[in-house]
């Protein structure tokens, strides 16, 4: 009977522990996504008070959402939300025709990022460094 009841336990306890290995990794994530999207309200409360917009763009599994921006020329704060689960990020602003204007390297545990961006009228390009096929054109008219 003892036999019986330690197997149960163990039983238990290894369901326990898988249970909370699985819970404990999703709790952390939605930590960190809670206080990056606090961090981006932030920036996009302190851009609202001096009338800078934030354009916001997801970063999926399948890459870049929206596929494309039509913005004035104007400055403006660009917002990645990222929720492609891709730990390390390294995403570029180049103009279409060729030439980086902007590189920001995003470290594993570092899941959204947001900077002030202002760019002359032209089509430029965001990707991620890794994965040609993600990108985003952004199309500035005067």
């Amino acid at each position: 009977m003892r036999f019986i009841l330690a197997i149960i336990s163990l039983l238990v306890i290894g369901w326990s522990v898988s249970a909370l290995a699985r819970f404990i990794p999703a709790a952390f994530a939605e930590l960190s996504a809670r206080s990056t999207a606090a961090e981006i309200r932030d920036i996009t409360e302190q851009a609202s008070s001096e009338q800078v917009e934030v354009e916001e763009v997801l970063l999926t599994p399948k890459g870049f959402e929206p596929a494309e921006l039509n913005l004035p020329a104007r400055r403006f704060i660009l917002a990645i939300v990222n929720r492609s689960r891709v730990e390390q990020l390294s995403l570029r602003i180049d103009r279409e025709a060729g030439g980086r204007l902007h590189e920001v390297r995003l470290p594993g545990g570092q899941v959204d990022w947001a900077d002030s961006i202002d760019l002359p009228p032209g089509r430029y390009v965001l990707t991620e460094d890794n994965r040609p096929d993600w990108l985003c054109r952004i199309i500035i008219s005067p």
